[in-house]
């Protein structure tokens, strides 16, 4: 087996363990979300109270979190 294709096949195993892992591709996507909520503070910034809708926002997260049993631990 030559070097490359060596080379290939340990990235192709290495892309295989990350994408069977569900804890991966879970950051991915609220990696994702993060991203989609800086792009509303831009969009928003001046215009609205983004302090005060964020913590109405984050108030109801936190609850439906709670509902559906994940731990928040000391996050208040």
């Amino acid at each position: 087996m030559k070097k490359e294709e060596l080379r290939q096949l340990i990235r192709k195993e290495i892309s295989n363990l990350q994408e069977r892992s569900p804890d991966h591709e879970l950051f991915q996507k609220l990696n994702g979300v993060n991203n989609d909520i800086f792009r509303l503070i831009n969009k928003f910034e001046g215009k609205a109270d983004l302090d005060a809708a964020f913590r109405s926002w984050m108030m109801g997260l936190h609850g439906h979190l709670k509902k559906a049993g994940i731990d928040m631990g000391r996050i208040k």
